[in-house]
């Protein structure tokens, strides 16, 4: 699940034009502590996620005890899925598809959270603003900070955040024309001292579903497809650099697949590359869904495909600058 709504002239960005604004340092004290809030405060709530024309209700469990996260959400309406997540373990029930996915923190969670490199680079690439007025979600005070991009290859941020403990009560993702794309919002939150272990363990059986594990990427590294060159973005926009290079076997492929994740802190671009067989519906050109953004396209005999919460000028910016440079070549 990528939490993170394309609206008929939604323009919730300027509809708090009228509100005196503050500075950078303190939007960015805010989100310092917004950051902290995410990882140690114990909650539980229900909240509602928008995506294009989906719309679903989840309910959350998030704890921290003994240094370690501890986080469960499943959905409340539509088709049923649960998230998992016990420090850097992560798993996905997808009971319609009789499927359990475990990954490695490749699944985000529900709240965003930014890594100490983010905090030095974010004026960089976004303008930082805090709102003074009275916001109100969930029966609770909130402050609001808006994260704006100084250029094309990225969206804007709306947050609201808790007065009392600086948790993201509601996040927005919004475009340049002040369009609304993606929101987490909260109806209703608690903050208890503990959550009981029983909280954060699913009732579905899953003993006759498949397993699907994406945490061996990365240890096919000696595979000749592999061993022959690299995969590479040239001349990033500013403020993206690469976080992650992983060479796997993934379900659905007969070769090994290459998985590049580029970030700014905020915004991340995930970048697929294989030389197996595909089926005939593998994407060519540009697709949307909310704020997520899709490029597919043959670079030779590969395919690749680029995918991330970013408008699209961005994943079809990568896309086109993606190059394989060969070891062979280089020497």
């Amino acid at each position: 699940m990528n939490f993170v709504v394309r609206g008929s002239g939604l323009a919730l960005a300027l509809a708090l034009s009228c509100w005196p604004l503050v500075g950078a340092a303190d939007a960015l004290e805010w989100l310092q502590r917004m950051n902290e809030a995410v990882r140690l405060t114990t909650y539980q709530g229900t909240a509602v996620y928008r995506n294009g024309e989906q719309l679903e209700t989840l309910r959350v469990y998030h704890r921290f005890e003994q240094g370690q996260e501890h986080e469960r959400m499943f959905s409340l309406s539509g088709q049923q899925r649960e998230v998992l997540r016990a420090g850097e373990k992560v798993t996905c029930i997808l009971p319609d598809q009789k499927a359990v996915v475990r990954d490695h923190e490749g699944l985000r969670g529900l709240l965003p959270k930014l890594s100490r490199a983010a905090f030095e680079e974010l004026g960089q690439v976004y303008e930082l603003i805090q709102v003074v007025g009275d916001t109100r979600v969930a029966g609770r005070a909130c402050r609001e900070v808006r994260v704006r991009s100084r250029d094309i290859y990225r969206y804007n941020y709306a947050l609201c955040l808790d007065e009392e403990s600086a948790l993201p009560l509601d996040i927005r993702l919004i475009d340049d024309n002040g369009a609304l794309l993606e929101q987490v919002v909260f109806t209703h939150i608690e903050f208890p001292p503990r959550i009981e272990d029983r909280y954060f363990e699913s009732p579905i059986d899953t003993q006759d579903f498949r397993q699907v594990s994406q945490q061996g990427l990365g240890t096919l590294a000696s595979e000749s497809s592999a061993e022959e060159g690299i995969w590479e973005v040239r001349d990033l926009p500013e403020g993206f650099r690469l976080a992650t290079r992983e060479t796997g076997r993934w379900p659905g492929f007969d070769g090994p697949v290459t998985q590049m994740v580029y970030t700014d802190g905020l915004a991340a671009v995930s970048v697929f590359a294989t030389s197996s067989q595909l089926p005939d519906e593998a994407l060519q050109g540009l697709t949307r869904l909310g704020g997520v953004n899709a490029y597919g396209r043959m670079i030779e005999d590969h395919h690749v495909t680029v995918v991330g919460e970013v408008p699209q000028a961005t994943v079809r910016f990568f896309g086109d600058n993606l190059r394989f440079t060969s070891f062979k070549n280089a020497q």
